[in-house]
């Protein structure tokens, strides 16, 4: 009867205990998961951070002699991207069709990089005319998630050589005209400005300034999962 008794309170005890390693397990996993995510999260961002300023300085090398950016978006003549045959973006960001052309650019957010030329919006006498402004030029990463975005956009990006401008779920295809007064030349006169969900911060700018201070980023930020964040430059 002893023995029983004996051998029951031991499986307890055996089973409070595993119980309690596995709650151990539990918590060190969750918390390792955070840290992975939290990781990764800033890997990404500094990889973004090397990607931006790897392509500004290429650009700017290549385009030196002529400072017109309009070439940017050219085919040439064996149907690949200038900006593959010149190697203006890093190879690791680059997505190919079966015949090695480009098929898009990745970006580490698991979306894609657009580029090219500004389209400003000019205006003769009240009326819109859209113009190609070729001596700026824009970055554009799609798919942020909201907690990346944040990070991303407080960073310094004055120290990114030629960049005058960061933009949030901004269209980088039509950007100009009298909100931010943004098109040829426009280093020189970007305010900043809000138009909707639409968000554009300015080296000096009146309006939005860079670095993006953070309760404005989480403003600025406000897709969930599917932000996208501009680079400006000229």
């Amino acid at each position: 009867m002893k023995n029983f008794e004996i051998k029951n309170i031991e499986s307890g005890r055996s089973m409070i205990e595993m119980l309690g390693v596995l709650a151990i397990i539990g918590v060190l996993s969750v918390g390792g998961i955070a840290g992975y995510s939290k990781s990764m999260q800033k890997y990404r961002i500094n990889k973004t951070i090397e990607q931006v300023s790897q392509i500004s300085q290429n650009i700017r090398t290549f385009f030196a002699p002529q400072r017109d950016f309009s070439d940017l978006d050219s085919t040439t003549a064996d149907g690949k991207k200038l900006v593959q045959k010149a190697k203006l973006i890093p190879d690791e960001m680059l997505g190919f069709n079966d015949d090695g052309t480009i098929k898009q650019i990745n970006n580490t957010f698991g979306g894609t990089v657009e580029m090219g030329t500004i389209t400003g919006l000019d205006w003769n006498n009240g009326y819109p005319t859209y113009a190609r402004h070729s001596d700026n030029y824009y970055l554009y990463f799609d798919s942020v998630p909201q907690d990346a975005c944040i990070d991303l956009i407080t960073q310094n990006w004055l120290n990114v050589a030629n960049l005058y401008a960061v933009s949030v779920n901004f269209s980088l295809r039509n950007i100009g005209g009298n909100s931010g007064n943004l098109g040829k030349n426009c280093s020189k006169g970007c305010s900043g400005f809000k138009s909707g969900n639409h968000y554009l911060a300015c080296a000096g700018g009146s309006t939005y300034s860079l670095p993006i201070e953070v309760d404005k980023a989480i403003e600025f930020c406000s897709q969930s999962t599917n932000n996208s964040v501009g680079f400006l430059f000229y």
